[in-house]
Order: structure tokens, then C-alpha cells, then sequence
């Protein structure tokens, strides 16, 4: 193969304490024939400067300064003028490994996307998101996979392993075609990522531990509002859309399943005092809820009374969550 071009997309907001380090990381990487594009974000900090200060010394890097727009807007600005036949992205208050882009590289073609492993950081404490070994497979097994590992994750009995960011990955170019991330929405890679994987035909998950994920209480993932869980789950409904045209009935029974979970999840988070839901958003997640619960294992006996609650009674389930709160204020 090649020393082909690849294009590394950096959206950058606010993060001058951990900027350096991202870019550092990204400029001496092993494999050289990069095109780095920094995309500022309307940052009121430092970041932009730095972004400034870094092209001077590497001309392989290329900053665009814009208004603020989110992540979305961000990323596809780095898509429209990349042009680099592969494409990988990296968070900037992440950091990579100097063989990252060398070992997906390795194993990279137009028909496939490359994977590796990830250590999640939080509060100096390392988890090693991974399956530990090397594994090719096509996008049907991939993507079970995917949603198994969600819902282990879901469900409390491991963490997910795999995950649908788009950080950890290299693509090959061209399956960006009429694919962009959806503007003003967080939770994109969610939106997004079934439909690359379904351009493709083989998914290669390398157990490299070339990612280094920064788990930050302030940062958009973290950060517990109304938008950010309903970005979360329209995401997970947009993939129920994407896999109606994989004809696979396992696939659809476990996102339904992810989206009951999800809907669950953005009802108990007004319970415990997060944000306000008003009677339609309530009366929303419900026929969410409702029409999915059928895919509810007899297994899942909590998720099941929890849905029994939340759809016939669910000013029982509020007091619950209320009592909860009250409970955990108290330890």
C-alpha cells in the first residue's frame, strides 16, 4: 500500500489546558503524511492562539476559525475540506499514541473500517475499553457486536467495550459521501455511525491501546441537560431508522431494546432533579416506551417494572426516584 494522505480532524472549543497535549501527540505521529485540520469553535480561551502558534511549526497543519456551532458543525467544516483518502479524528482534550495512525493504517482499505482499543481516563483512574485481541469480521457481526457491548453497558454487567465514537477509528474517505453529522445536535457519532458502517463491508478491530479517552465532568458528553438526553436518544431512534434497510431482526430487537433503556433513563434523570419535563415530553418517552416494550426480556425483571410503573403509574415511579435522591443526599 501507499504512504497515502490521511486527514486527522480536530474539533476545538475551550480546551487550552489539554490542547498541547492532544497536539503534540498528533504531530509526531510514527506515520507521516498527514493533513491535521484543526477546527477552532468559536473558543473565548486560549485554544485559538495555540492553534495559531502550531501551524507555524508544522505545515502539515491547517486551522479554520469559526462562529460557534458545536461539535457537529465543527466535524463536518473538517469534512468538507479534507483530502486525505482516509480520515480519523481525534477529540482535543484526548491524546493519542505516536503509533496510532501507523497501526490502523496497517490494516486499512477502501471497503474497511479500522478500530482500535481505548483507555477511558477519569480522575486518574485507567479502564481499558477493548476485546484484547484482533478480530475481523463484516459489518453484521461488527455491528452486533456494537450493540452488545451497549447493552452490557446498559444493563450493568460490563462496561461497552466498543462503542460508537468516531475517535478510535480511521475511514476510508470516500463513505462520507452525503453523510455528515446532523447540525446543532450533540450525541453525532450515535446519529452517524450506522450509516458509515453500512457503506462497508469489513470492520477490523485492532487490541492496539492507541487512544487515550478523557473523561471530563465538564465536558458536552458529561454534561446532564434536557438537549443532551434528547440528542442522546433521537440518536438511538435514527439508528432504529438506519436498520430497518438491514433486514436483521436480531439488530432491531436490541436497538429497540437500547432506545427503551435510553427513554428510561431520560424520564429517571427528571425524577432525580436534573432538568424539567413538561406533560407532551413526558407523554413522548411513554409511546417511545410503549411501543418497544415487547423487546423487554422477561430476564430485565427491574427494567421491566420500571416500564410497568413509568407507563401506567407513573407518579409512583417520580416518588421513587424523589425518595432515591432524598436517600443519596443523606450517605
Amino acid at each position: 500500500m501507499n504512504n497515502e494522505l490521511i486527514s486527522i480532524i480536530i474539533p476545538i472549543y475551550n480546551v487550552e489546558k489539554y490542547l498541547c497535549e492532544c497536539l503534540d501527540s498528533v504531530i509526531n505521529q510514527t506515520y507521516k503524511n498527514l493533513e491535521i485540520i484543526l477546527v477552532d469553535d468559536g473558543s473565548y480561551d486560549g485554544s485559538a492562539q495555540i492553534c495559531d502558534e502550531y501551524s507555524k511549526k508544522d505545515n502539515r497543519i491547517k486551522v479554520i476559525h469559526k462562529e460557534n456551532g458545536g461539535i457537529s458543525s465543527a466535524r463536518n467544516v473538517g469534512l468538507n475540506v479534507a483530502k486525505g483518502k482516509y480520515i480519523s479524528f481525534v477529540d482535543s482534550d484526548d491524546w493519542v499514541e505516536n503509533k496510532f495512525i501507523e497501526d490502523l493504517y496497517s490494516y486499512a482499505n477502501k471497503d474497511t473500517i479500522v478500530c482500535c482499543a481505548y483507555n477511558r481516563i477519569e480522575n486518574g483512574k485507567i479502564v481499558i475499553h477493548g476485546l484484547g485481541k484482533l478480530i475481523i469480521c463484516d459489518k453484521l457481526k461488527f455491528v452486533n457486536l456494537l450493540k452488545d457491548s451497549e447493552l452490557k453497558g446498559f444493563i450493568g454487567k460490563d462496561i461497552d467495550h466498543l462503542g460508537s465514537s468516531l475517535w478510535n477509528k480511521l475511514f476510508p474517505a470516500w463513505i462520507f459521501q452525503n453523510v455528515r453529522c446532523p447540525d446543532g445536535k450533540n450525541s453525532e457519532d450515535i446519529f452517524i455511525i450506522l450509516k458509515l458502517f453500512n457503506k462497508i463491508n469489513k470492520v477490523i478491530i485492532c487490541p492496539s491501546l492507541n487512544y487515550n479517552y478523557r473523561a471530563r465532568e465538564n465536558s458536552i458528553v458529561a454534561t446532564i441537560n434536557k438537549s443532551n438526553l434528547k440528542d442522546y436518544l433521537d440518536a438511538y431512534l435514527e439508528q432504529e431508522k438506519d436498520l430497518l434497510n438491514w433486514d436483521n431482526s436480531d439488530l432491531l430487537k436490541k436497538i429497540k431494546l437500547i432506545i427503551v433503556y435510553t427513554a428510561i433513563m431520560n424520564y429517571s434523570l427528571y425524577g432525580y432533579g436534573f432538568y424539567r419535563l413538561n406533560k407532551n415530553e413526558i407523554e413522548n418517552l411513554k409511546n417511545i416506551i410503549y411501543n418497544r416494550k415487547k423487546y423487554i426480556p422477561n430476564s430485565l425483571k427491574k427494567l421491566r417494572i420500571k416500564v410497568f410503573l413509568f407507563i401506567n403509574f407513573e407518579f409512583i415511579l417520580k416518588i421513587i426516584y424523589k425518595f432515591k435522591k432524598i436517600l443519596k443526599s443523606k450517605i
